[in-house]
């Protein structure tokens, strides 16, 4: 017998195209009470950060204000085994004390490999990423001045360079730092102080310093009122004279510049929501721009310096990077209280 023809096999109907499934965002849920400066700051926190981050993952959040309080409360609840915040907006000096004295919870692993993807490596420690980048600048009055300098080596250079100057009578290491970079010393050499050397350099400017300011205001108001000619001063303070219709000079050459840092409490009420904040104010530059543009001071991902306003990124640390020298916050933390004390001594003598 003859066997029947096989059937033409038939293929499959195609399957219909299914949509891959949306990924939904964990909701993390409770609160993070994130510790800041307050004003305008906290507000523009709220608006650029926390009520963005708190929507999408199903978190309250609340703010405490603590400017110039944040290492002793931290300190306090710490004693007291009851800490109640879990984000802060630390200075770094703040940071790296905290730090130093066991008071900050360590990034987990995957943590601090995206917050380094998104920011680089120099901009995220062991224990935090940074915020809010600020740098002491040289303005000059280009309207009262000779001539206005654009390096450190010509701001010590009062022959060609004259006109009485200002100086912070706080900021002992920046004014150690200009110093040393007016001597020579390369950026990448300052650490540790040379306090010996800085202090002979600062001796040859000191009978042409005639304001040591204390306040920001203050640094302000004795350029605009032409009583000096030139300065190391705040940046934003500066680029606030500018606002005011003062000419300006504003070099970042030889800026010194530092960060805040967004920290974690150890025994933080919230760590879960905590670290999933800092890695998504790291990695979210909308969000970064947004804060840069409310409240003036830099963040930690370059991608957000694209989307602003040229106009505003020049007035921006994190836009001369390659000119201006980073604070050493490993050495300062460290340093024995006998240098800052002289340079106390020294300012009175």
């Amino acid at each position: 017998p003859i066997a029947p023809p096989a059937e033409e096999p038939t293929e499959a109907p195609p399957e219909e195209p299914t949509e891959a499934p949306t990924e939904e965002v964990p909701a993390l849920g409770g609160t993070l009470t994130h510790m800041t400066w307050g004003g305008a700051y906290t507000e523009a926190d709220v608006q650029a950060f926390l009520a963005p981050f708190g929507a999408e993952f199903g978190v309250d959040y609340a703010t405490v204000d603590a400017p110039a309080e944040m290492l002793a409360k931290l300190q306090a609840m710490a004693a007291a085994n009851d800490v109640t915040v879990d984000t802060i907006d630390a200075g770094a000096e703040t940071a790296f004390q905290a730090w130093s004295e066991g008071l900050l919870e360590p990034l987990p692993a995957d943590v601090k490999a995206d917050l380094i993807a998104a920011c680089t490596e120099d901009l995220v420690t062991d224990f935090g990423v940074a915020i809010a980048s600020y740098a002491d600048v040289m303005a000059c009055n280009a309207d009262a001045a000779e001539r206005c300098p654009t390096t450190p080596a010509e701001f010590w250079d009062v022959e060609n360079f004259p006109g009485p100057r200002m100086l912070g009578i706080d900021d002992w290491y920046q004014n150690m730092m200009f110093a040393l970079l007016a001597d020579g010393v390369p950026a990448s050499e300052l650490f540790p102080l040379d306090v010996d050397r800085a202090l002979a350099k600062l001796d040859e400017l000191k009978p042409y310093v005639a304001v040591w300011y204390s306040s920001g205001e203050q640094s302000q108001q004795v350029l605009r009122d032409e009583e000096v000619v030139m300065a190391y001063m705040w940046d934003g303070r500066a680029w606030g004279l500018v606002d005011q219709g003062v000419n300006m000079q504003i070099e970042y050459a030889g800026a010194t510049y530092a960060y805040d840092y967004y920290i974690v409490p150890k025994g933080a009420p919230n760590t879960a929501a905590a670290f999933e904040f800092l890695r998504w104010y790291a990695t979210n530059p909308e969000a970064q721009a947004e804060w840069m543009s409310l409240i003036g001071y830099g963040t930690c991902n370059p991608a957000a310096y694209e989307l602003l306003d040229p106009a505003v990124a020049e007035r921006l640390v994190g836009s001369h990077m390659d000119v201006a020298v980073p604070v050493d916050y490993d050495w300062l933390s460290n340093v024995d209280p006998s240098v800052k004390e002289r340079w106390y001594t020294w300012i009175g003598e």
